[in-house]
């Protein structure tokens, strides 16, 4: 199958599938008719929540027969990473001292993104280092690291960390990105978690593997919880032990190249769309669309009073 990357100067003559790709603006900025080409299948792909893509009337708008997306109900699924059962990260059992050798910090948290998200994120973040000590790193924080993306940040300094704050921008059904998977449970650190539903995590998650914050009644009791996981090696211990029984595996194409066989996922709805068994609709109307919490009321300083975890 050849692979061609179009952009909105294109035509897409020629092609039996058409990929917009959002998060590096390769949607049209002119409406495109959803007649266009009838038996081309176009798909919308982003690794970003609805929350910020659908609110982009350009996005909102494009007629598309797919969405491929992170979102267990999209046509197309690619998941930030996932849990394997059964192939264990380690098959040799240690005592609870080993696993925290090394971590000679206590919680890390890495953010460039820190008013543009949609339930008060920093806030909470703030209220949390009024009770313990959390290392902000990046624009929302007074550490640095670089490069960002490099070993030395997302592997060495992490592993001397006990806990990651694993906090997604969106309150949205599947959204787990490389804040999750990526960081902390690839380099053995327990992740304090927000973002889906609790069920969501634990669905796809390792078992006992995550702290969610929505089962605290307050920010002073998780951090008064985290204290004692931070003293008490043997139950801190607990949270990692997951790897006697299965890893956890994280995708590439986040932050590099992709590897063309991903695109041998657009065949089933290519052939679908052959048959006629797909239509078009805007991106609005898709389940990938509606997977938010509906939060009408959003304002990114309306603080942590008027907000609470569902």
């Amino acid at each position: 199958m050849e692979l061609t990357i179009a952009d909105g100067r294109r035509d897409f003559a020629g092609m039996d599938a058409v990929v917009f790709r959002f998060t590096r603006g390769l949607v049209p900025w002119r409406p495109l008719p959803a007649d266009k080409n009838p038996g081309q299948a176009w798909v919308c792909f982003s690794w970003e929540s609805p929350s910020s893509m659908v609110q982009e009337d350009r996005v909102a708008e494009l007629p598309v027969h797919a969405t491929w997306t992170y979102y267990r109900g999209s046509e197309i699924t690619t998941p930030y990473g996932f849990y394997k059962p059964g192939k264990p990260v380690s098959s040799r059992r240690k005592p609870a001292h080993e696993w925290v050798k090394g971590k000679t910090r206590l919680i890390a948290w890495m953010s460039s993104n820190c008013k543009g998200t949609f339930w008060p994120r920093t806030d909470f973040v703030r209220e949390l280092q009024r009770y313990v000590q959390v290392d902000a790193y990046g624009t929302c924080g007074d550490l640095k690291c670089q490069p960002a993306w490099s070993a030395k940040c997302n592997r060495d300094l992490l592993r001397e960390y006990k806990f990651y704050l694993s906090l997604e921008n969106s309150e949205c059904e599947d959204y787990i990105t490389e804040k999750l998977w990526n960081k902390p449970l690839l380099q053995g650190v327990v992740p304090v978690v927000y973002g889906p539903r609790r069920e969501i995590y634990e669905e796809l998650l390792p078992p006992n593997s995550f702290i969610y914050i929505g089962d605290y009644k307050n920010v002073k009791e998780l951090a008064d919880y985290l204290k004692v996981l931070n003293h008490r090696t043997e139950l801190y211990a607990q949270y990692l032990q997951w790897q006697y029984r299965g890893s956890v595996e994280v995708l590439k194409p986040m932050h590099g190249s992709y590897d063309p066989s991903i695109f041998c996922n657009l065949i089933p709805v290519i052939r679908r769309v052959k048959r006629g068994e797909m239509k078009r609709r805007p991106v609005k109307e898709s389940s990938f669309a509606h997977s938010c919490r509906s939060n009408e009321t959003f304002d990114s300083n309306f603080g942590l009073d008027n907000w609470n975890p569902w």
